[in-house]
């Protein structure tokens, strides 16, 4: 497969293994995946439900710590980072897109952007400027001093996908983005992220609904923990 921008690896994972204990039983959800994925590309990680796809996902995203394996964003080996050095990789490097939008409630749309700019140190005006501009990209700029509660889950979404995209990531990892929306608003979610990945924006995308996978430049399906 040639990708259709870039030869350059942005993420590199080899033999990444998570196991759970619980009360001494232990469920191995990841079974030694290798995976590559490449600059500018959008992929889609696909799937039976149970079958590790968000476990998958959050490994290499540095959301949660594997049990074991090598992860490598840029050439870097981000699975050696301490604790502290992965959330200071995270809020600069990469980008984040759930399924239930994880918004602030208390915060309206254009500060629920404004969050992450401003624990990089960006000023509040420039983070407000940045947030702004984010918004006005998803045709919300109309939205910006609405509460979650007074947007629709689509619109949710999209301010979701703005504040993933305010800081210009070099990655968004998106989990199952449509999942919660009806078909219209799926459909604009995807359209957007779609858009995004026109423009250079690396993408992956953990997402069960078969049409949108088939979007990606490729798909990934696991199966029992392990790449098929």
């Amino acid at each position: 497969m040639i990708p259709k921008t870039d030869t350059k690896k942005i993420i590199e994972v080899s033999g990444l293994t998570k196991t759970y204990t619980d009360k001494g039983i232990e469920t191995r959800v990841l079974r030694g995946l290798d995976f590559t994925c490449y600059r500018g590309e959008f992929v889609a990680i696909m799937g039976r439900s149970g079958a590790g796809k968000s476990t998958f996902l959050y490994q290499m995203s540095l959301l949660d710590k594997p049990t074991s394996g090598v992860i490598k964003i840029e050439e870097h080996e981000v699975s050696a980072l301490t604790e502290e050095e992965q959330t200071k990789f995270r809020l600069n490097k990469l980008g984040y897109v759930f399924q239930d939008y994880a918004l602030i409630p208390e915060l309206t749309a254009i500060e629920n952007i404004m969050i992450p700019l401003l624990m990089q140190g960006y000023k509040t005006p420039v983070a407000r400027m940045k947030a702004l501009q984010a918004l006005s990209r998803i045709g919300l700029e109309h939205r910006q001093n609405n509460l979650p509660s007074g947007l629709s889950g689509g619109e949710q979404q999209r301010v979701a996908v703005a504040r993933a995209v305010a800081h210009s990531p070099e990655i968004i990892f998106a989990d199952e983005p449509t999942a919660n929306l009806d078909t219209f608003s799926g459909k604009l979610v995807l359209d957007l992220l779609l858009e995004l990945n026109k423009n250079g924006q690396t993408i992956v995308m953990v997402t069960h609904e078969d049409e949108y996978g088939a979007m990606a430049d490729r798909i990934v399906r696991l199966s029992d923990g392990e790449i098929v």
